[in-house]
């Protein structure tokens, strides 16, 4: 299959190689390392068939989906995620031609991911109604339904922009906005507006993508804050969206400047935490566990699936993905204007950009996602850097979610984020 984007083709193609290295011959998909067997509750299956679609290796796309179709229900999960790789599947093998049984593989697939009606996050539902949208089959669905991602996009966000995943009635607009769900509610704005090109989730899709001058720094960093944080998650829904933005032409000269430098920057930072096997490290710490700054939920299979998946249909111009941005999009700052303070109040974040310096700081902190007797989770914390860059490498270590044995054993691992020990017990952020 030939590819629209070959320079991001040739970019992911490691990965995606990667990733049929972790497949044993009954379609089992592995983590790498040793570490045991790719979580089947997750995606990692369903994204994995997808970027193997898109670009064959030795591997064939259908063995990692036969493997986790035959799995019992309850071991499978995450059921919007992998009913949105499902559908950009299927997709392609329809624009193809595929085989009747190809197409039933897939339509089994969808039938076992059945979608609820409420999420305990915002992110999960924002997803759900974008795969229902996708879904649509008539041309009054497709309205109905883009109204619902639009209503849930304006009412999920602080007036700046910004994606509010925690809680579902946010007051006064306040709530935690980590960015690596702004990015995936980014992504999910961008398929939503490629299905049905309604000026209301057009609206919203600016309002989104204006929020990255806030947050997007020079080198391509975009995190600090919330539950995955710098995490390949986010990257991989950003640059999906810049790639797929960069398909359908339309933005005046420097627009299109800006958007192939950002998509750059991200690139060529993600580029460096690739390893010796093709896969890349989760982080820009290019270490495992909670020393590279991770959640417990995340694992390399899953989060490289789910990049090689979006990446590599995004090169090969998936119509899903690939397309003309709204025009609003080339009159957006893409980046911080040097010397000014920029800010958003409700999520508590200030900005400034001056010379070669970056700085992005917490000023009054957030709600904890994950509140845990064990954990302090310091990236939720006011008064913090989030992330300092300088010429466009970072010149601070990013807040951690750390555990309480850590803190005892090593108080300044806090920072100047206050720590007391009462009766036994370590209380913090």
């Amino acid at each position: 299959m030939s590819a629209a984007d070959p320079a991001l083709a040739d970019w992911v193609a490691p990965l995606t190689r990667g990733l049929a290295a972790c497949l044993d011959d009954a379609g089992a998909l592995y983590e790498p390392d040793g570490a045991g067997g790719s979580p089947s509750d997750h995606y990692a299956y369903v994204f994995t068939a997808l970027a193997l679609y898109e670009q064959p290796q030795d591997r064939d796309w259908r063995l990692p989906l036969r493997y986790w179709l035959a799995l019992e229900p309850r071991r499978r999960g995450h059921a919007p995620f992998n009913r949105l790789g499902l559908v950009l599947l299927e997709r392609r093998l329809r624009d193809a031609g595929a085989p009747a049984e190809d197409l039933a593989l897939v339509a089994r697939g969808r039938r076992a991911c059945r979608l609820r009606r409420r999420y305990p996050a915002n992110n999960w539902a924002l997803l759900a109604a974008t795969v229902r949208l996708l879904e649509a089959r008539t041309p009054g669905q497709r309205r109905r339904r883009a109204r619902v991602v639009a209503r849930r996009a304006a009412r999920w966000r602080t007036a700046a922009g910004g994606f509010i995943d925690f809680p579902r009635r946010p007051r006064a607009g306040r709530g935690a906005t980590p960015f690596a769900y702004h990015l995936k509610a980014l992504l999910c704005l961008w398929l939503a507006f490629r299905a049905h090109r309604d000026p209301r989730l057009e609206g919203q899709l600016l309002r989104y993508w204006g929020w990255l001058r806030l947050v997007l720094s020079p080198g391509g960093y975009c995190g600090g804050l919330g539950r995955t944080s710098h995490g390949l998650f986010g990257d991989a829904c950003l640059l999906a969206v810049l790639h797929g933005a960069r398909h359908g032409g339309g933005l005046s000269p420097p627009a299109a400047e800006a958007l192939a430098a950002t998509a750059t920057a991200v690139r060529g930072r993600c580029a460096a935490q690739r390893r010796g096997d093709g896969l890349l490290w989760l982080t820009p710490a290019r270490r495992p566990g909670a020393a590279g700054g991770w959640d417990g939920y995340m694992h390399l299979s899953v989060y490289n699936a789910w990049m090689a998946g979006l990446l590599a249909a995004t090169a090969h111009g998936h119509p899903g993905l690939c397309g003309r941005p709204p025009e609003g999009v080339g009159r957006l700052a893409w980046r911080a204007a040097p010397g000014r303070v920029e800010a958003d109040e409700q999520a508590g974040l200030l900005r400034l950009r001056q010379g070669g310096t970056d700085l992005l700081l917490s000023t009054r902190g957030q709600p904890v996602q994950g509140f845990s007797r064990r954990q302090a989770d310091l990236r939720a914390a006011a008064g913090l850097v989030l992330h300092l860059e300088r010429d466009g490498r970072p010149a601070l270590p990013t807040p951690p979610r750390i555990a309480a044995e850590a803190l005892r054993a090593c108080p300044c691992r806090a920072g100047w984020t206050p720590l007391v020990a009462c009766g036994g017990r370590l209380y913090g952020m």
